[in-house]
């Protein structure tokens, strides 16, 4: 049982400096991502997108970082444009959500939809780790205002969502498989 247990703290040890190498690569200050123009240049127009981003350096060429920050915002624009069977679309079956009402599935997110708009959002201080050639993880600030069931509201969270290529969907064949969202100061 010892020869087990050490082995098992050796894994998880590899696994945390992995994980911590990929997230110190995902911060990576020199980023250019939509929420941080180059120095010198202003945002653009409110509700413009932006320019198409370039693959990150050391971070796999074959992962299309743009298409699953795309599909991140395809669902925030379906929300957006009240259409909640685009943004379903985009969920896995299986798809596992965490937010201030706990651990939730598919099925209860998409209830409590029915009493949700949307208004307005941005994201911002969006990052990307990809996670295998065609998988990745999008994280970002989002500031959101709308209605939910009849009451206004103005949120700021931090999301991190995990993306999946070659599914159905939208914007290429992205789906959501994990999403979380913690409020942020």
């Amino acid at each position: 049982m010892m020869r087990t247990s050490s082995v098992l703290r050796i894994s998880m040890g590899i696994g945390l400096v992995l994980l911590t190498a990929g997230m110190a690569r995902a911060q990576d200050p020199a980023d250019q991502t939509p929420s941080a123009p180059p120095a010198g240049q202003a945002r653009g127009p409110r509700g413009a997108r932006p320019e198409v981003l370039p693959q990150m350096p050391g971070n796999g060429g074959d992962v299309n970082r743009d298409a699953l920050i795309a599909a991140a915002r395809a669902g925030l624009d379906a929300l957006k444009s009240g259409d909640v069977a685009a943004y379903e679309a985009m969920i896995t079956d299986d798809a596992v959500m965490v937010d201030e009402n706990g651990l939730e599935r598919k099925p209860d997110v998409v209830k409590r939809l029915a009493d949700f708009q949307l208004k307005d959002y941005t994201m911002s201080d969006v990052r990307f780790v990809p996670t295998s050639p065609e998988n990745g993880v999008v994280s970002y600030t989002l500031t959101e205002t709308g209605t939910d069931h009849g009451k206004p509201f103005t949120a700021k969270l931090n999301v991190s969502s995990v993306w999946e290529r070659g599914g159905g969907g939208m914007r290429g064949g992205a789906l959501c498989v994990f999403q979380q969202e913690t409020p942020a100061k």
